[in-house]
């Protein structure tokens, strides 16, 4: 089975309360087609880590450049992402920040950042619920016919 990495992007949550519901984080009605194929979603699922990984480390060099126009792209690609993974709470985040002015985020970085990361700990966590949750995927075939026993 993939798991999920545990690193840099994962801080604790700002409180320390029980992680939100699956429900919350992601949209589960959603998900529940793909779960027919969990080979699949598990192989989407980390392909949609591995690439907003690096997200609060990008937004923060736009921040410290004050590149505004470069942290509305990076938050419309994140949520792109999000909204294409089912990933309810990071999706809303970025809208709600979409939302605001480019002057709305002067000496707003640190805490725009920390949002993301915390909203992206959430997702992953939540994500890491839900696969566990799945049937083990089969074995993936090589796609060739089993050999026949010569006689």
């Amino acid at each position: 089975m993939t798991r999920i990495p545990d690193d840099s992007l994962s801080r604790p949550p700002t409180d320390h309360g029980p992680p939100p519901s699956l429900e919350t984080v992601l949209d589960l009605p959603y998900l529940q087609p793909f779960t027919r194929q969990p080979h699949q979603l598990r192989r989407l699922v980390q392909v949609f880590v591995d690439s907003v990984e690096s997200a609060p480390s990008r937004l923060a060099q736009a921040f410290e450049r004050h590149d505004y126009r470069q942290v509305r792209e990076l938050l419309h690609e994140l949520h792109g992402t999000a909204k294409s993974v089912g990933a309810e709470t990071l999706q809303s985040v970025c809208q709600r920040l979409l939302d605001l002015s480019p002057t709305d985020f002067g000496g707003q970085g640190a805490l725009v950042v920390e949002e993301i990361a915390t909203a992206l700990q959430q997702t992953r966590a939540a994500f890491a619920r839900f696969l566990d949750g799945l049937p083990p995927s089969p074995e993936p075939s090589s796609g060739r016919p089993p050999s026949r026993a010569l006689c």
